[in-house]
């Protein structure tokens, strides 16, 4: 950590219960779990990471409402600033990719459109490639995990692509995939299961 940054840290928490750092102007980041025992929090920065692991209702109905309310700095209040502009609250989404059918999905095309149509918002999507080239991540262990990882899964994880369907097929992987889940399944039966049967019907 800089010895700048360090400086206007007041203070640190870190334990089971708490997650925060205190800034000495009053500023704060905290780190807190995505379901009902965080409703009513509040912040102007919201960052979801792993997005795609939060459901869309948790988001929509305990996470955004965090930025309902914008920051007002104590400067506003003097007379020679009024009027001054709100700076709105943002949203941050982490992730990597994951299936088309997911709803992550469908944010991701929702702010890239939004983004294409200039409207105020910012996609990025980069691959393990970047992580090499800025020394994060090495191309020995790179080729380590490809070797392990099945193609779909290093596809999604590590080449950031979304897996699925073009958006023209006919059959769509949201209506095939829970056809795939027999509800009454059949299970033959083992030798054992059936001679026991049959020595039943033999006897009545």
């Amino acid at each position: 950590m800089s010895p700048n940054l360090r400086r206007e840290i007041k203070e640190v928490k870190c334990n089971g219960n708490e997650a925060k750092v205190t800034f000495h102007n009053g500023s704060t980041i905290e780190a807190v779990v995505s379901g009902e025992q965080s409703r009513g929090f509040r912040c102007n920065i919201l960052i979801i990471d792993e997005f795609r692991l939060v459901s869309k209702e948790v988001t929509d109905r305990i996470m955004r409402p965090f930025l309902n309310v914008n920051r007002k700095p104590a400067f506003t209040m003097k007379p020679e600033y009024e009027g001054y502009p709100i700076e709105e609250n943002k949203e941050i989404y982490l992730s990597s990719c994951y299936f088309k059918a997911d709803d992550a999905y469908d944010k991701f095309k929702h702010y890239v459109k939004s983004m294409l149509r200039g409207e105020d918002c910012f996609v990025l999507n980069t691959d393990y490639k970047l992580a090499i080239h800025h020394g994060l991540l090495s191309e020995v262990r790179a080729e380590s995990m490809r070797k392990e990882m099945d193609e779909v899964s290093w596809a999604m994880e590590m080449e950031s692509l979304w897996w699925g369907e073009s958006e023209s097929a006919f059959f769509k992987s949201a209506e095939v995939n829970p056809c795939r889940t027999l509800v009454k399944p059949f299970y033959p039966p083992t030798d054992l299961e059936y001679i026991d049967e049959k020595d039943k019907r033999n006897k009545s």
